[in-house]
């Protein structure tokens, strides 16, 4: 057995190496794991910037998208409105105008829907729960939020929505 000699203070500080090597592991340790704190902590600071990043960019996105909507249900209810007040004499003008004001109520129904879509998203982010599928949990695909930021399901539950095996709730 060798002996190690702590700082040369005297004879009786002598300390095997046996026996300091485990507390030197342990202090190497101690040492490591603040070092892996402060790393991991850091890791989930960067990505809670960029997590704000992203959802600032789709709270915009979707904000610019509502206000669109807003513009085009409104324009298509006066659309729809000016074509009643129209005097249509002819039998083939009276069908060419109930057929544009159904058009305009079913294009203006679509963009209602869509409309509310949105609203619900932006509900979502502002209670923290946007990107996360409302059906399972799971967290939506970053591609499908880009195409589609409105969407409240993952991949996997939207193909069973519209297979009609998982209930939705609007």
């Amino acid at each position: 057995m060798r002996d190690f000699n702590l700082c040369n203070l005297s004879p009786l500080a002598r300390v095997s190496t046996s026996a300091i090597e485990p507390l030197t592991s342990a202090l190497r340790l101690t040492l490591l794991i603040p070092t892996l704190t402060i790393f991991v902590w850091f890791e989930a600071l960067k990505a809670a910037i960029m997590d704000k990043k992203k959802l600032e960019y789709f709270r915009k996105k979707l904000e610019t998208r509502q206000k669109e909507l807003r513009h085009m249900v409104t324009r298509n209810q006066q659309d729809g409105r000016s074509a009643d007040e129209e005097a249509t004499q002819d039998v083939a003008d009276r069908a060419a105008s109930s057929y544009n004001k159904e058009f305009l109520f079913s294009q203006s129904n679509n963009d209602r829907q869509l409309l509310l879509m949105v609203d619900g998203a932006l509900a979502r982010l502002r209670e923290g729960t946007f990107g996360e599928c409302v059906s399972c949990g799971k967290e939506i695909n970053a591609k499908r939020l880009e195409a589609v930021p409105w969407t409240r399901h993952c991949i996997e539950c939207q193909e069973k929505a519209e297979q009609g095996l998982l209930e939705t709730t609007h």
